[in-house]
């Protein structure tokens, strides 16, 4: 009988170790869950942060861009649109001739 009863008592001391070590393993993966949860939350707080930013720096732009305001910019500054001669189009670049050196 002692040797059943020894029996019994390690397999409730490892039953008791397996319970403890898997106690242990869920409080670690509840632990690491929350620490993504928290990063996940700071990663949306910052998408959000920037989309807003994104949206006021596009209604900016249209607002620097304006034809309205560019044309009052321009009549401060004293600009007039160009004269017929005043505008060149180039069709293609102009070739550059070949860089010769002197012998030294």
């Amino acid at each position: 009988m002692k040797g059943l009863r020894d029996w019994q008592d390690g397999a409730i001391a490892i039953l008791l170790l397996l319970a403890l070590l898997q106690g242990l393993s869920l409080v670690w993966c509840n632990i690491e869950r929350m620490d993504i949860a928290y990063t996940l939350k700071e990663q949306q707080d910052a998408l959000n942060r920037n989309r807003s930013l994104l949206t006021k720096l596009g209604v900016e732009q249209e607002n620097l861009l304006s034809p309205h305001r560019l044309r009052r910019q321009a009549r401060q500054l004293g600009l007039a649109p160009a004269a017929p001669g005043q505008i060149r189009v180039l069709d293609e670049l102009p070739q550059k001739s070949p860089r010769v050196e002197a012998p030294q």
